[in-house]
C-alpha cells in the first residue's frame, strides 16, 4: 500500500513539475485559457500532494500500532 501511494506520488510531482514548467514558458504560445488550466492543474496537483502526504502519515501511525 505504502509503495503504490510513493508510485503514484512520485507520478504526480513528475506531471506538477512538467505541468509547472509549461506553465512557466513566456514563449509558449499558449491561449490564456490553456495558460490558466495549466495553472489549475498545478494548484490541483499541489492539494493531491498535500492530500497523498497526509494518508502516507496515517498510514504510518497505523503501522506503528499495530
Amino acid at each position: 500500500m505504502i509503495n503504490e501511494a510513493t508510485s503514484t506520488m512520485h507520478i504526480l510531482v513528475t506531471m506538477k513539475s512538467w505541468s509547472r514548467s509549461n506553465s512557466e514558458e513566456e514563449e509558449t504560445g499558449l491561449e490564456n485559457e490553456e495558460a490558466q488550466t495549466l495553472d489549475l492543474m498545478v494548484d490541483f496537483m499541489d492539494e493531491i500532494d498535500v492530500f497523498c502526504a497526509i494518508l502516507l502519515h496515517a498510514k504510518a501511525i497505523v503501522v506503528e500500532i499495530r
